[in-house]
C-alpha cells in the first residue's frame, strides 16, 4: 500500500482512534491506489516496497560508463564486471535512482547487450515515487472530505458559490499519472 490510513489522518489532522473512520480510509486508499495504478498501466505490476535484504541482479552490458538496475537503489554494495568487483565507495549513484557510474569515469560496464555481463548487488528502495504518494494522498483526502456529496459539483449559499474539487482532476494527480505511466511495447 502506498498511502496508509495513518498518513491520511495526519494529512487531514484527524485526532484520536476511530475504527470506523480508519476502516473507511483504508478502503479508500486501496480503491484510489488501484485507480492510480490502472491509469498508469501498472494494474498488474504495482509499486514494490523497499527490500529488507540485498539482491544480486544480473544485467546486460551497456557498452558505456553507466549501468542501470531494474529497481531503485536503497543501498549499493558492489558491481562486478568481467570478474572485477567495484566496491560501493568507488561508485556513484543516488538513492531512489537506478543509474550507477564508476567514479573514475572510465569503467565500461560490459560490451553493449552482452548477456548478464554485469552483476549488481544492492538493496532496492521502495518504488513508489513521491509524486505518486502525494497524488494518492490528496485524492483520498478529497474523497473523504466530500463523502455524502459525491454527485455535487458546486453549491451556493448566501451568494457565495463553492466548487468541489474532483479528486482525479487535481493537477497533482494528472501529473503523477503521466510521469509514472508505463508504456508497453509489443
Amino acid at each position: 500500500m502506498i498511502v496508509s490510513a495513518a498518513e491520511v489522518c495526519t494529512h487531514l489532522n484527524l485526532q484520536g482512534e476511530d475504527t470506523d473512520r480508519d476502516a473507511l480510509l483504508a478502503a479508500l486508499s486501496t480503491r484510489i491506489e488501484a485507480a492510480f495504478l490502472a491509469q498508469c498501466g501498472r494494474a498488474d505490476r504495482p509499486f514494490l516496497p523497499a527490500a529488507e535484504e540485498p539482491i544480486t541482479e544480473l544485467v546486460d552490458g551497456t557498452g558505456g560508463t553507466a549501468v542501470f538496475t531494474r529497481r531503485p537503489i536503497g543501498t549499493l554494495t558492489s558491481v562486478t564486471v568481467g570478474g572485477t568487483t567495484i566496491e560501493a565507495a568507488d561508485l556513484s549513484f543516488r538513492i531512489g535512482n537506478t543509474m550507477v557510474r564508476a567514479k573514475d569515469g572510465t569503467t565500461v560496464f560490459g560490451a553493449f547487450e552482452a548477456p548478464d555481463a554485469v552483476s549488481i548487488e544492492y538493496t532496492p528502495a521502495a518504488e513508489a515515487p513521491f509524486d505518486a504518494h502525494l497524488a494518492i494522498l490528496r485524492a483520498i483526502a478529497a474523497v473523504y472530505l466530500q463523502r455524502g456529496a459525491e454527485d455535487v459539483r458546486a453549491e451556493s449559499e448566501g451568494g457565495v458559490r463553492s466548487e468541489f474539487a474532483f479528486a482525479f482532476d487535481d493537477p497533482t494527480w494528472r501529473t503523477a499519472v503521466a510521469d509514472n505511466r508505463e508504456v508497453r511495447v509489443g
